[in-house]
């Protein structure tokens, strides 16, 4: 389900394109890269994300992820690159 784990520091060309995605996606649902990565997790069938908000307005832009669902596409384009 997940990638192999990289070295930290190290970036991959993987990355940037993860990230682009991410943020084509969030682009779409008018939301954060942070709501499409726990929004993804759910639908993944992990029920229970770790999340780490340092202030009150992070907590609650995590937890509009809880609003929406990616649709099967957008789901299925991050599968392909995770």
């Amino acid at each position: 389900m997940f990638r192999k784990t990289i070295a930290v520091g190290e970036i991959s060309e993987l990355d940037f394109k993860i990230q682009d995605k991410v943020l084509e996606i969030a682009r779409e649902i008018k939301g954060t890269p942070t709501q499409v990565a726990i929004n993804w997790v759910l639908q993944k069938g992990i029920p229970s994300v770790l999340i780490g908000p340092r202030t009150f307005e992070q907590y609650l832009d995590n937890v509009k992820a809880l609003e929406f669902k990616l649709t099967e596409e957008q789901v299925s384009q991050l599968d392909q690159l995770c």
